[in-house]
């Protein structure tokens, strides 16, 4: 298995040395990387097709229907088509696929803390065996003693809550317009298998469940006065891992340049006796993504999903906090962005289709690799 690794930028040589990325914390759960409105194509049962060339009403195909999103993050966009939210408004989010393809889901959040609230989610809107399992482990990591695992996370799921699914199940006979305008949700166009869902890979039916969530650790205090060489080392002994043993490359000289990596400070040199002093934090944001595959069960004699292929994707940084004795002020930077995803995370419905009758296919995220010889840890 072969993680796909995206290296945006490098600001100086100690960024080059660090492994890391430029999202905050938080950017992923509240932040919108891009708050430009654009328009993608309904495809039915909850699928979205990304058409670069829609500008206007006039340039759709008739059969068609245009909907206005709004990027969230890199993974996310939310609907603003009121028309469109009008048949199930609780499932305004559309999580991306693939390059051009998208799914309707519901966002639920989750606080980690509380597993009667994450007990009842899960049975409410039937989340998968898979993610259930990874989810409740990650839930009794965020609740040791000093746990890095983010308390906070969140979860898209395309199924329908048992609330639905149990209107559907004595929909026969009934009136479906009439039950449409009593419940708020548009019966007639939800699908047999009571999920949203897409046709991929060789025009099977697929859907996805994805979880966020973040890890970060407290602000390691490195050293007071030191150089860039202890730095370094310190940094690296405290995250990482020597997996294979040996020397890292090092810096060399007894003062610290900063170069463009603390802000409003171009270039500045701490002699090791100073008195100032670093401080370091890595920080990691994390996406897993299950993808199911619509399959005959011969108990049920119905078609149900079934999970068979799982993958994550992750953004990686190291923030850094300087304080100068003298003045009594400090700065912060993070360094720049670093993605690291497993690949087929975008193609995941290949794999599900492969893996259909065999175990599921997984590539997790369990290493951030800093060079030949040292790593830090993927959190769960």
């Amino acid at each position: 298995m072969n993680i796909r690794r995206t290296a945006i930028s490098f600001l100086c040589m100690v960024v080059f040395l660090f492994s890391s990325n430029a999202y905050a914390l938080t950017s992923e759960l509240n932040v919108a990387l891009a708050a430009k409105e654009e328009y993608f194509l309904d495809m039915g049962h909850g699928e979205f097709k990304v058409d670069e060339g829609i500008a206007s009403v006039q340039q759709l195909d008739s059969e068609k229907k245009k909907v206005k999103v709004k990027k969230i993050n890199s993974e996310i966009y939310e609907i603003l088509d009121a028309i469109a939210l009008s048949d199930n408004k609780d499932y305004n989010k559309l999580v991306k696929v693939d390059e051009d393809t998208l799914l309707r889901v519901k966002e639920l959040k989750i606080d980690l803390l509380n597993s009667k609230q994450l007990e009842m989610y899960i049975e409410e809107y039937e989340i998968s065996p898979e993610m259930a399992k990874d989810i409740r482990e990650r839930s009794k990591l965020a609740q040791e003693k000093d746990s890095e695992i983010g308390k906070d996370l969140v979860i898209y799921t395309p199924n329908f809550s048992k609330k639905t699914k149990n209107i559907l199940a004595t929909a026969t006979g009934v009136n479906l317009a009439s039950l449409s305008t009593n419940t708020g949700v548009n019966i007639a166009a939800l699908s047999p298998a009571n999920t949203y869902y897409y046709t991929g890979y060789n025009g099977e039916s697929y859907r996805d469940e994805t979880w966020y969530g973040y890890n970060t650790p407290n602000f390691y205090n490195v050293r007071t006065g030191y150089t860039v060489e202890d730095y370094f080392y310190d940094v690296l002994n405290n995250t990482c891992e020597f997996a294979i043993g040996g020397a890292s490359d090092t810096l060399t000289g007894g003062a610290y340049t900063l170069a463009e990596i603390f802000m409003n400070s171009p270039v500045l040199e701490h002699p090791s006796d100073s008195g100032d002093s670093w401080q370091a934090k890595l920080t990691e944001d994390k996406w897993r993504k299950y993808t199911s595959i619509e399959l005959w069960d011969d108990v049920s004699s119905n078609y149900n999903y079934y999970v068979r292929a799982v993958s994550d994707k992750t953004n990686v940084f190291f923030t850094h906090r300087l304080y100068r004795y003298a003045t009594r002020t400090e700065d912060f930077a993070d360094d720049p962005l670093e993605i690291y995803e497993g690949e087929y995370f975008y193609d995941l419905d290949e794999m599900a289709y492969l893996y259909m009758y065999d175990f599921p296919y997984t590539e997790y995220i369990r290493y951030h690799w800093v060079n030949d010889y040292t790593r830090y840890a993927s959190q769960n």
